[in-house]
C-alpha cells in the first residue's frame, strides 16, 4: 500500500513539474492544482483588501502665545521618530518623512498621507523657532490633529534686585537665587512678550537644522568670543526665547575684564547659574519670555549688585546635560562663549555661541550649540538654546562689533523663506513630498490573467515606484514625479503600465519621461492618454521595453537559474495645468493598473479601485472575478487572492509559479485575519518567509 501512495505521489509531482515549466498562457492548469493544496480557503477571503497601507488626513496649526495664527512656519511630517536622544535627526530620517509644508496665513496646514498599516504614530516636527520641536500622535482615528502654540508663560515676579545681595553656591556654581525640584528658578522678573515678527527674524537669523556656516557664514567666520562688552555702568537682563535640544542643559553667565580675557576655566571666578534646566514646556518648564536680571559678583566684597561696571564682559556658558533631573551637575561639557575654553582641538570648530544685534528692539540675541562641533551628527545650527539680552542703558554697549539679526528672505515672493524652500526662485512651486519617503520604494505586484486567477506568485509584473508631489506654498500639488523601476515580468504577456489621477485629463500640462513604443495606445499631445475623462498616465506600453527579456527562460528575474537584467529607473514628471489638493488626488500611488498583453479593454487594479473609460466593462464579474459596480467592488474574488498588491517596501517577491503563501509564510494569516495579524508579513523576520521560494536580491 506504501508502495502504491509512494508511485502515486511521484507520479503527481511529475505532473505538476510538466506543468510548471509551461508559460504564463497555461497558468489555468496550474490553477487546477492550487484548488487540491492545503492551502485552498476558498471563501475566506471574502470581504478583504488586502491593503497594506492606510490612509489619514492631517492638520497642522501654529499659534503665538496669544492665541495669533504663524504663518509660513515650517513643519515636516514623519512615520517614527526622526529625533535622536540628543535632539538632532538621525540619519535615516529622510526615509520616514512624507509630508513637507509651511502654514498659510490661518497658521494652519492640510494634507492627505499613507502610512504602512504597521506605523502606530505620526510625528510633526517644527522647524520654527519659539513652537515646541515635536508632537507625535496615535494612528487611532483617520484624521490627525496638531496645535503647536507658543508657550505663554505665567510666571510672577518674586525676584527683585537690590544693591547687594549674598550668593549662593550649589555644586560648585553661583546661583541668583533657589529654584523648583524640576529646574525651574523662582526668581523670574515679570516676562517679556515674545512677538511674532520677532521670532520670524530669530527663525530668518538661525534656521532650524541648518548648518549656520551654510546659512550665515558671518556669524562664525572668526573665533571672536561672543560675550557682551560693556563700555558704560549698566544693569543687564536675560530673556528666555526658545530650546531645540534634546538634551537636558544648563545656562550660566561670567564676568570677566574686557581687556583680559580667561585664557583657561580656572580664571574664571564666578559661574553663575541662571536656569538650571534649559528645557521647553514639558510639566511646567520654561516658557518664551521668562525672565531673570543678572547680578554682578563684586570681587572685593563678594556680594551681588545688579551694576556691572563698565570694562566688564558679560560671558556664557552652557552645561550639555548639565540638569540631571534633581541637580545641577559639570554635565558632558561645558560650552564658553571664549571659544579658547571649549574642548574641540580644531580652533575653526570651537565657537559655540553667537550675539546679534537686534537694532529695532535694542536687544542682543543669543543662540547656543550644545553638541560638541566635531561630533559628525552636530547639526551646528547653533539654536540649540536662544536668549535675548537687554542692557539698561543700551547705550552700554557698542553695537557696532555685533554681526545684525537678519530678516526672513524670500526671493520668489510666495511666502515661504529661501531656508525651506527647495525652489527658492519659482513661485509656483516649493517642497517635494516622497512617498514612501526619499530614496525609498514601495512594489506594486501583478498578477496578469484577470479575470481568471492565476498561479499567484505576483511576479506577473513587478515594479518598485518612489513617488514626489511637488507642492507649492499653498500645500496645493502642481506636479508629481513618478520612480518607476520594473524589477520583474513573470509572463510572456506584454503588459503595460499607467496610473490614473483624479484630475481632469484636461490638467495635464505635460507628461515626460514615459516609454509609449508600440503604437496602440492613444496618447495625447499633453502626455495623457486620450478618450478618458480622469488624467490617465500611461507610464509605459510594454514592460518587456524597460526590462529586456535576456534570451532564456519564461520572463525576466523571476528564475534564479537564468540571466538577471538589471532594471532600468524610467524617471517620468507630470505637470499640471493648475495645482490639486491633497484631498482631491489623494495619496501614491493613486490607481495604477496594467493593460494586460496589448489589448486595451483588460486592466487590472488593486482591489476596489475603479477601471478606467477605456476598460472592457463587459467582463467585470466573469471568470473568478466577483466585481460589482453598483456596490463599487472591483477586481475581488469572493473566493480567492487578488489580481495585484501595493506593499509600502521593497518587496522580495516569489519565484516563478510559486504560490506568494509558500514563499510569505504568515501572509495567509494576515489575509484571514482580514489584516489584523501579521501587518509586517512581507518583513524578512524570523519564520516568516521561505528563502528558497524567494526570487534573490540583487
Amino acid at each position: 500500500m506504501k508502495t502504491k501512495l509512494i508511485s502515486q505521489l511521484f507520479t503527481y509531482i511529475a505532473i505538476v513539474v510538466g506543468l510548471l515549466t509551461c508559460s504564463s498562457c497555461l497558468k489555468n492548469d496550474v490553477n487546477e492544482l492550487i484548488d487540491k493544496d492545503t492551502l485552498n480557503v476558498e471563501g475566506k477571503y471574502t470581504g478583504f483588501t488586502f491593503k497594506t497601507v492606510k490612509e489619514y488626513t492631517v492638520s497642522i496649526s501654529a499659534s503665538t502665545s496669544d492665541s495669533k495664527p504663524i504663518s509660513n512656519a515650517y513643519f515636516e511630517l514623519f512615520t517614527t521618530n526622526p529625533l535622536a536622544v540628543d535632539g538632532t535627526l538621525v540619519a535615516n530620517a529622510a526615509h520616514y518623512r512624507i509630508f513637507k509644508g509651511s502654514t498659510n496665513n490661518s497658521g494652519s496646514v492640510q494634507c492627505m498621507i499613507s502610512t504602512p498599516a504597521t506605523a502606530d504614530s505620526i510625528y510633526a516636527l517644527s522647524y520654527y523657532i519659539g513652537l515646541p520641536t515635536l508632537q507625535a500622535m496615535p494612528l487611532i482615528r483617520p484624521d490627525i490633529k496638531f496645535d503647536f502654540a507658543v508657550s505663554k508663560s505665567t510666571a510672577k515676579s518674586t525676584f527683585k534686585a537690590s544693591k547687594t545681595s549674598t550668593p549662593i553656591i550649589v555644586n560648585g556654581f553661583y546661583t541668583l537665587g533657589t529654584w523648583k525640584s524640576n529646574g525651574v528658578p523662582n526668581y523670574f522678573e515679570a516676562s517679556d512678550a515674545i512677538t511674532q515678527d520677532f521670532l520670524e527674524d530669530v527663525n530668518a537669523s538661525l534656521p532650524e537644522r541648518i548648518k549656520l556656516t551654510d546659512s550665515h557664514p558671518q556669524y562664525i567666520s572668526n573665533n571672536n568670543d561672543a560675550s557682551i562688552k560693556l563700555i558704560k555702568d549698566a544693569e543687564v537682563w536675560l530673556t528666555f526665547v526658545h530650546e531645540g535640544a534634546g538634551w537636558t542643559n544648563s545656562l550660566g553667565y561670567y564676568t570677566y575684564p574686557t581687556n583680559t580675557p580667561p585664557t583657561s576655566v580656572a580664571e574664571i571666578l564666578d559661574r553663575t547659574i541662571i536656569f538650571p534646566n534649559v528645557s521647553l514646556n514639558g510639566t511646567s518648564l520654561l516658557t518664551a519670555g521668562n525672565k531673570v536680571q543678572l547680578m554682578y559678583l563684586d570681587p572685593q566684597s563678594h556680594e551681588y549688585t545688579p551694576i556691572f561696571p563698565a570694562g566688564t564682559s558679560v560671558g556664557w556658558f552652557l552645561i550639555a546635560q548639565g540638569w540631571n533631573g534633581t541637580v545641577i551637575t559639570n554635565g558632558t561639557y561645558i560650552n564658553y562663549s571664549n571659544p579658547g575654553l571649549n574642548i574641540e582641538p580644531d580652533a575653526n570648530l570651537k565657537k559655540h555661541n553667537v550675539l546679534l544685534w537686534d537694532e529695532e528692539r535694542e536687544v542682543l540675541v543669543i543662540g547656543f550649540e550644545d553638541t560638541r562641533r566635531d561630533n559628525s551628527s552636530c547639526d551646528q545650527d547653533f539654536n540649540d538654546a536662544i536668549f535675548y539680552t537687554t542692557i539698561s542703558p543700551y547705550t552700554a554697549i557698542d553695537n557696532s562689533i555685533y554681526q545684525p539679526i537678519d530678516t526672513p528672505t524670500d526671493t520668489d515672493g510666495d511666502g515661504i523663506t529661501d531656508a525651506f524652500d527647495l525652489y527658492p526662485t519659482d513661485p509656483d512651486i516649493a517642497f517635494d513630498n516622497f512617498y514612501p519617503g526619499e530614496n525609498i520604494y514601495g512594489t506594486l505586484a501583478y498578477e496578469d490573467l484577470w479575470p481568471h486567477r492565476g498561479d499567484y506568485d505576483f511576479n506577473d509584473l513587478v515594479l518598485d515606484y518612489n513617488f514626489s508631489q511637488i507642492t507649492n506654498s499653498n500645500s496645493e500639488i502642481t506636479g508629481v514625479r513618478a520612480k518607476i523601476v520594473v524589477k520583474a515580468i513573470g509572463a510572456s504577456y506584454h503588459n503595460a503600465f499607467g496610473i490614473e489621477i483624479n484630475t481632469p485629463r484636461s490638467n495635464i500640462l505635460s507628461v515626460t519621461g514615459q516609454r509609449n513604443t508600440k503604437g496602440y495606445l492613444n496618447i495625447g499631445s499633453n502626455g495623457a492618454e486620450n478618450n478618458q475623462d480622469k488624467a490617465v498616465i500611461m507610464i509605459f506600453d510594454d514592460a518587456f521595453n524597460a526590462l529586456p527579456y535576456p534570451g532564456s527562460g519564461i520572463g525576466v528575474n523571476v528564475n534564479p537559474q537564468t540571466p538577471y537584467v538589471t532594471p532600468d529607473t524610467l524617471d517620468v514628471l507630470i505637470r499640471f495645468v493648475n495645482p490639486v489638493s491633497f484631498f482631491q488626488i489623494g495619496t501614491p500611488p493613486y490607481n495604477p493598473f496594467i493593460v494586460v498583453n496589448r489589448n486595451r479593454g483588460v486592466e487590472v487594479h488593486l482591489p476596489n479601485l475603479t477601471p478606467t473609460m477605456l476598460a472592457d466593462l463587459s467582463l467585470l464579474g466573469t471568470g473568478d472575478d466577483n466585481s460589482n459596480a453598483v456596490a463599487a467592488t472591483y477586481y475581488v474574488s469572493d473566493k480567492y487572492l487578488p489580481w495585484a498588491m501595493n506593499i509600502p517596501v521593497t518587496f522580495d517577491y516569489p519565484t516563478e509559479k510559486t504560490d506568494i503563501r509558500y514563499a510569505h509564510l504568515v501572509f495567509n494569516q494576515w489575509a484571514l485575519s482580514r489584516g489584523y495579524n501579521y501587518m509586517d508579513w512581507y518583513t524578512n523576520r524570523f519564520g516568516y518567509r521561505d528563502a528558497s521560494k524567494i526570487y534573490p536580491s540583487h
